[in-house]
C-alpha cells in the first residue's frame, strides 16, 4: 500500500508529468479510484502528487538515511518550489494525504503549514492529515 499526496487548488494546476526514466517529484491527473479525494477539498482543481518511487512514499523520512533520505527531502524541495509559484500568483492550495484506499475517510488532523515548512528537516506528512498551505 502506498502514501498518496493529493494536492487542490482555486485554479488550474500545471501538470509535472511522471517519466519512469527519470524518477522525481511529478503531479498528474487523478485516476478514476483516486476521484473520491476531491469531498475532502473546498477547491475543484485536484492533483495526485508523486515523488522519485512514482507514488507518494518517496515522502516517507521514518527509516531512510543517507542518500535515501536525501531524495526523499528533495521531493519535499521539490513540492515546496511548485506551492511557492502557485502562491505567488495567488492561487490558494490544499493538500490531503492518506494511504490508497483511505482517500474517502475523514481526516484525522487539520493543519496551516506555510510552504516554507516543507523544506524543513523536521518535518514530514502524516497519513488523514489536510494541510492548509498559507
Amino acid at each position: 500500500m502506498c502514501l498518496a499526496v493529493y494536492i487542490a487548488c482555486d485554479n488550474t494546476l500545471p501538470l509535472i508529468k511522471w517519466d519512469a526514466k527519470q524518477p522525481r517529484f511529478n503531479v498528474v491527473p487523478l485516476d478514476h479510484n483516486d476521484k473520491v479525494v476531491t469531498c475532502q477539498f473546498r477547491y475543484p482543481y485536484v492533483l495526485y502528487a508523486g515523488s522519485h518511487e512514482g507514488c507518494g512514499c518517496g515522502f516517507i523520512k521514518e527509516g531512510e538515511v543517507g542518500e535515501q533520505l536525501e531524495m526523499v527531502q528533495s521531493n519535499y524541495k521539490q513540492l515546496a518550489s511548485y506551492l511557492q509559484k502557485l502562491r505567488t500568483s495567488g492561487y490558494n492550495i490544499e493538500i490531503f494525504v492518506c494511504w490508497e484506499g483511505g482517500q474517502g475517510a475523514e481526516p484525522e488532523l487539520r493543519q496551516r503549514i506555510s510552504v516554507e515548512t516543507l523544506v524543513m528537516e523536521g518535518f514530514e506528512f502524516q497519513e488523514k492529515t489536510y494541510y492548509e498551505i498559507e
